[in-house]
């Protein structure tokens, strides 16, 4: 982020769900409320035949596959939600929620769990902003404005109504690519700390390119000079075998490791768009089997 701006890959973000919900056919996932939430620059991008064509179908079509994966990673987490409600979780925490419209689609399972959402104070203020442009701030969702380089998650929830007694769902999306792994390790045992045992954390993050993925490279690529071209670089990525050590190492049990090969294959089978997700994503669903840290009473 550059001084008081928003996340500019939150927006991309929010535009990439907006465009794929309104223009491409047969939506893997339906965000149309996400144009609400994309910038003024973004939205008229999307609201201009012209400049779709220009822009998103031609200077940013290397990033299709990244698309890909937001919206199937949007509607796998959408169904474990769903799910977790079922399973007893009774509160639900949107770590790193940038432009994610979750909370305005869905009140439907909002109204069955206190929901909060935390980001960095510059786009959270500004997601505020544009959802009361278009009068559209949910009810019942507690905002927490939170700089994860300078202050733990546990921390910012000490502040608010977010009772640990509580059986939770974590869910942390498009955010550890950003970190230093030091940084995510940290926030997972602060997750794990403020929650009672069997709390529930869904995260996603990019595994190192495979040879056999080779086909992935040049788009995996060209999303990385883009990232960094706006100032937040792509900085981490983790080995399966040693993101699961340290997972175990920090008291979570692995309940599924849902890849970009089985994204694929659930979501994307027979479009006539060739839509497909980078195979180097990941997505972890872990349970907490014990309490770490101090945050833990």
């Amino acid at each position: 982020m550059k001084g008081t701006q928003p996340s500019a890959t939150a927006d991309l973000c929010a535009m990439a769900r907006a465009h794929h919900a309104l223009f491409d056919a047969d939506p893997v996932f339906r965000d149309e409320v996400g144009v609400k939430l994309t910038s003024d620059r973004w939205r008229r991008v999307l609201e201009s035949p012209v400049l779709r064509r220009v822009v998103i179908d031609g200077l940013l079509r290397p990033a299709r596959p990244s698309t890909a994966s937001l919206v199937g990673r949007a509607r796998y987490l959408e169904r474990e939600v769903e799910a977790a409600l079922d399973r007893g979780v009774r509160q639900y925490v949107i770590v790193g929620a940038g432009m994610d419209s979750f909370t305005v689609r869905r009140p439907d399972l909002v109204d069955r769990m206190p929901t909060f959402e935390l980001d960095h104070p510059n786009t959270q203020r500004v997601k505020l902003a544009r959802l009361a442009k278009h009068q559209a701030r949910p009810p019942g969702v507690t905002f927490v404005p939170v700089d994860l380089a300078a202050r733990s998650i546990a921390s910012a929830l000490a502040d608010t109504p977010f009772d640990p007694a509580l059986k939770t769902l974590f869910s942390w999306m498009g955010v550890t690519y950003y970190l230093p792994k030091p940084t995510v390790y940290r926030s997972l045992e602060s997750m794990v700390s403020v929650a009672r045992e069997g709390c529930e954390i869904i995260f996603d993050y990019q595994a190192p390119t495979e040879p056999s993925q080779s086909n992935h490279e040049l788009p995996r690529k060209f999303v990385r000079a883009l990232t960094r071209s706006v100032g937040e670089p792509q900085i981490s990525a983790f080995h399966d075998d040693r993101l699961q050590t340290e997972l175990a190492a920090r008291g979570l049990e692995t309940v599924e490791v849902f890849t970009g090969e089985q994204m694929r294959k659930r979501y994307f089978l027979g479009r006539p768009d060739g839509l497909r997700p980078h195979g180097h994503v990941r997505i972890a669903h872990v349970r907490s089997m014990q309490q770490v840290g101090s945050n833990a009473d």
